[in-house]
């Protein structure tokens, strides 16, 4: 039994309808974007209610707008997989779309499902008898995602969710770092002809905006400076825009 309706739509951004099914169901809409990781979840958050679209996400995020328009797709594909089919779907309706899948000689949808309701591969590597089922649900997700079919290509993001970011050598989810890329909130490195860039705040905190040296400028004096946003002003711009 689903959790909701997705109805395919031809439209570039969002061919799933999020947008439309937030206002519709906010509720079940915030619900289910608390399952997702917090970048996919800040991504649709911004999309249906803050109306961004990939050329605003790009800028929001510091990243080109392709890859902003394929995190946006990848986001809304899980999203449309959750509220397909909800967390933990019933066996049947794994069987009925997957037919005779096998991995490991079992039931490929009972092994799905086996991990939906335990997250941890070490577990299923020794129910199984073999490691494997995270790179086999990807082949999976890929092969239905191929199909070009709505329960096919809704389960593909289900499967999508359920295994991206997921640790594929014990329980949970993979315990990343958050890098400065995860951190970067728009560009940090602008380009201008001005030669007095520093900015003095007191003796201690120094500039808060540096010249960089260049090939054409070692010195970091005259001509075009690479200006690059300290800690300090990413801060403060965020301050400021918030």
């Amino acid at each position: 039994m689903s959790l909701g309706s997705i109805e395919t739509q031809v439209q570039p951004c969002d061919k799933y309808g999020i947008e439309h099914f937030a206002q519709d169901n906010p509720k079940l809409f915030l619900e289910l974007v608390e399952y997702l990781n917090p970048r996919d979840a800040e991504i649709l958050l911004c999309y249906a209610y803050l109306q961004k679209r990939p050329t605003d996400l790009s800028i929001l995020f510091g990243k080109a707008g392709h890859r902003a328009e394929e995190d946006l797709h990848k986001a809304a594909h899980k999203l449309a997989g959750l509220i397909e089919f909800g967390p933990e779907p019933p066996l049947e309706r794994l069987q009925t779309i997957l037919g005779a899948e096998q991995f490991a000689k079992r039931d490929f949808a009972a092994c799905i499902w086996q991990y939906a309701r335990c997250r941890d591969f070490a577990e299923m590597a020794r129910l199984c008898g073999q490691p494997g089922l995270r790179a086999a649900m990807m082949r999976l997700c890929k092969k239905l995602h191929a199909m070009n079919s709505r329960d096919e290509g809704l389960l593909a993001g289900w499967l999508l969710w359920l295994v991206d970011g997921s640790n594929p050598n014990g329980k949970g989810w993979m315990k990343r770092k958050r890098c400065g890329r995860e951190n970067k909130l728009g560009p940090t490195v602008f380009r201008t002809f001005k030669q007095e860039i520093g900015i003095k705040s007191n003796a201690h905190d120094g500039y808060l905006l540096n010249p960089r040296a260049t090939k054409h400028s070692p010195s970091g004096k005259g001509g075009m400076h690479a200006v690059k946003i300290q800690r300090k002003m990413k801060f403060f711009l965020r301050v400021k825009n918030g």
